[in-house]
């Protein structure tokens, strides 16, 4: 109500509260409260040097003579009057500064922060997910340029895509202060989107809404959503923000419809949906030749599928529209993340890279993806474990559900040793996933390297018909049950070697089992394969733990030396 009153109503003269009151205090007051951001008190200090010529000539006895027709003698304030009412007046400027920052809700429920759950299709068609996925996503991101929100990103809140989830549940889960949640009905040319802001402390609703529009005007209701909230919870939107809020966008909804098909694709993560995405991006850019986020996009889409097809043929073409998409426009964050991951991972410039994830963060502080997630697994790659660890608990924050994230925590704990502390990590993964391959792949390495072999075995074969390949599964478990593990490790390698002389196949992957094997002179030479064939894996080679065996034969630290890795 405090606040209410400061932000929306005009104060009481303060001449009827204390008719004593001088002039001069009253105009301080006045200017301190004004609604007109340009023509109120700009800083503390303006007002302190106010009250301070205020109480310097009320002791000096300027004011009273300067008022002296105005107030009779027997009515002007004393010293400590003054005194007092400075106090009572930075209390109400305090409030002022404080209160339009954030919204009380009627709970006393601070609201700083968002999670925005995935808005529910209610057409009847799934050719419409993507639609709905889409908005969401670009509600994620536009709330998340705001400086004073808390935004949890896209992964941890699609954690809870038809699942019907209660606000307040999410809110209690996630640790936010509301929920924003809708619907959408498309029909025709017209969409009619419902949205409803939940205070997550007692399921209240703090603002809510419905917009009926045509399609193409789907962009522009996400910004009047966000204008909406923020006006609500009170946030200060300086022109910079404003601005931010309305770049990376285009005019041409067909672009920007085959751009949201593109991002449904990428985020399946199957080597086939992200060919699609490489398809409908690609599309996207052909509506409109410049727009950022299309290319960023397909920036992203490159790098994945360079684990899977030649890096040489993937990786310059990620590059190439990384830096189309940050020539047409350098605020876009994903642009800058994509371009650090093949400076890199592909051209071992790890200086370049290290600046692109930084000017990614700078850009996109409160996304817990891309550029921040991202980063920490450069600086394990580099052996700055402490620094990296420091960055992954600022992403956890932010996207605390987050699968890779939450595996990618334990892969730092696994490339610094500690194998324990990665197996914690890797549980933890698979209690929010028991499905997730990384997740089993990256403890059973873990296992393997504890001497914890049947462990192992069993986690790999969990990983493999995870990732829909249960032959692969089937033949280390039977191998293993014959011939033990060196058994079930030679089996796996014959399988990749044969797969390799009908497509790519990684080389380090190769080099690995023959370091299991124990055959340096194998692994050595795939490893050179992998170097001249730039593997994306190539520079997690200094701290992976299988190749600490290696690290005293001089042809391995040659290859360290010439990837630019530390020794």
């Amino acid at each position: 109500m405090i606040f209410e009153s400061i932000l929306n109503r005009e104060p009481v003269a303060l001449i009827k509260l204390n008719p004593d009151a001088p002039p001069r205090l009253e105009e301080i007051i006045s200017k301190a409260l004004e609604k007109d951001r340009d023509i109120r008190c700009q800083s503390a200090a303006e007002l302190k040097a106010d009250l301070k010529r205020l109480k310097r000539d009320s002791e000096s006895g300027k004011t009273a003579r300067s008022a002296a027709a105005l107030i009779p003698p027997a009515s002007r304030w004393s010293t400590r009057k003054i005194a007092a009412a400075i106090v009572a007046v930075l209390l109400m400027v305090a409030a002022l500064i404080v209160g339009p920052k954030y919204y009380w809700s009627g709970s006393g429920n601070l609201v700083n922060s968002v999670a925005v759950l995935p808005f529910v299709n209610t057409t009847g068609n799934p050719d419409e997910e993507y639609l709905c996925d889409g908005i969401t996503e670009g509600l994620i991101h536009s709330l998340s340029q705001l400086p004073q929100l808390r935004v949890m990103s896209r992964s941890t809140v699609f954690r809870y895509k038809g699942k019907g989830a209660d606000p307040q549940t999410v809110g209690h889960d996630l640790k936010v202060g509301a929920v924003l949640v809708g619907t959408l009905v498309h029909h025709g040319g017209s969409i009619h989107l419902q949205s409803e802001l939940v205070d997550a402390r007692d399921g209240s609703e703090i603002w809510g809404t419905q917009y009926d529009r045509p399609i193409s005007d789907t962009s522009a209701v996400q910004q009047e959503i966000v204008r909406d909230i923020s006006e609500k919870l009170k946030l200060r939107i300086s022109p910079e923000d404003q601005k931010k809020l309305a770049t990376h966008k285009t005019e041409n909804w067909e672009a920007y419809n085959l751009y949201l098909k593109g991002r449904y694709y990428w985020e399946k993560f199957t080597d086939d949906d992200m060919r699609k995405a490489v398809d409908y991006f690609q599309q996207a850019i052909d509506k409109d030749p410049n727009y950022a986020l299309a290319y960023a996009g397909l920036a992203d889409a490159y790098h994945e599928l360079a684990y899977t097809s030649l890096p040489s043929e993937m990786m310059p073409r990620s590059k190439a529209a990384s830096t189309k998409a940050l020539q047409l426009d350098a605020s876009v964050g994903d642009a800058h993340s994509a371009l650090a991951w093949v400076l890199w991972r592909y051209d071992w410039n790890f200086p370049e890279a290290e600046k692109e994830f930084r000017l990614a963060i700078e850009l996109e502080p409160n996304a817990g993806s891309n550029g921040r997630g991202m980063y920490p697994l450069f600086l394990y790659s580099m052996k700055r474990f402490d620094q990296g660890v420091a960055e992954h608990k600022q992403a956890m924050a932010l996207d605390p559900l987050n699968l890779i994230q939450n595996t990618n925590v334990g892969d730092g704990l696994y490339y610094a040793h500690q194998y324990d502390r990665a197996i914690e990590q890797y549980q933890k993964t698979l209690e929010l996933d028991p499905n997730f391959s990384s997740a089993h792949f990256g403890l059973a390495n873990a296992y393997d390297r504890k001497g914890m072999y049947k462990e192992a075995i069993a986690e790999w074969q969990k990983g493999f018909t995870a990732d829909a390949d249960p032959r692969t599964a089937d033949l280390i478990g039977k191998a293993y049950s014959v011939s033990g593990y060196k058994g079930a490790m030679q089996a796996w390698l014959d399988d990749l070697i044969s797969h390799s002389t009908r497509g790519y196949v990684a080389p380090l992957d190769i080099a690995t089992l023959y370091v299991r094997l124990g055959e340096r002179d194998h692994a050595l030479e795939w490893l050179e394969k992998g170097y001249q064939a730039r593997d994306a894996n190539m520079v997690d080679i200094a701290t992976e733990p299988t190749y600490d065996s290696l690290h005293s034969d001089r042809r391995f630290t040659d290859l360290l030396h010439r990837v630019g890795l530390p020794q």
